[in-house]
């Protein structure tokens, strides 16, 4: 008869529950464990730079981290005669949430001001971009889906990036102009990455300033 499991990898250590009991072990002893086994067990491949994953009853959760830094990014108003810039973004974290059953995902994207990134703090906000929705959702328009959860996750996040932002959901938004402007000038004084990322939050309301964990933002308790 077939045992039912969900799995969660989360900073090295993995929690390996059964509908009917659950236990702990480090990711290293797990992996003995695998290479010793009689029978065969089915682990996920994961997706380059996932810095945690759940199998949590009908989802895989994936969450994947694309460091802070400057990225060259295009934008146009309501998205033509688009013109490059160079932005500044604080470490982001997009979590993409396939169905098992049908291959469907749904992506968030949050992303944390902190020097180190770590999933499990209470750093993380709403970005405050022209192409993400106040819940995180993202306005992604037509992309391509991949075979496999590593092929969607490369191909959703090469299109964020070369995508066109525009400013369609503006509302109490820093738009990409004004903040590559600033964050130009924070760089020609010599400012530290603390500085050039706070660019994004100067004159917005709380909806983008108020700090949660991503446990609580995808419980809708943040």
């Amino acid at each position: 008869m077939a045992r039912n499991f969900d799995i969660a990898i989360d900073n090295g250590n993995v929690m390996v529950k059964e509908y009917t009991n659950s236990f702990s072990m480090k990711l290293n002893d797990l992996a003995k464990e695998l290479v010793q086994a009689d029978n065969n067990i089915e682990t996920p491949q994961l997706p380059l730079n996932t810095v945690k994953y759940k199998s949590v009853k009908e989802y895989n959760y994936y969450y994947i981290a694309v460091p802070q830094g400057p990225y060259n990014v295009m934008y146009g108003r309501r998205g033509v005669n688009a013109k490059k810039y160079l932005v500044y973004f604080p470490h982001m974290v997009f979590i993409f949430k396939f169905n098992k059953a049908n291959g469907y995902v749904n992506t968030k994207l949050v992303w944390s001001s902190n020097n180190q990134l770590d999933v499990n703090d209470s750093s993380f906000t709403i970005p405050p971009l022209n192409n993400v929705h106040g819940d995180g959702g993202i306005c992604t328009g037509t992309w391509n889906s991949g075979e496999t959860p590593s092929q969607t996750v490369d191909n959703y996040i090469s299109m964020f990036f070369e995508n066109v932002f525009n400013d369609d959901i503006s509302g109490g938004k820093r738009g990409i102009v004004s903040v590559a402007s600033e964050q130009a000038a924070l760089s020609k004084a010599g400012k530290t990455d603390m500085e050039m990322k706070q660019a994004w939050y100067s004159g917005l309301g709380t909806e983008f300033t108020k700090k949660f964990t991503i446990n609580s933002f995808l419980k809708g308790d943040y």
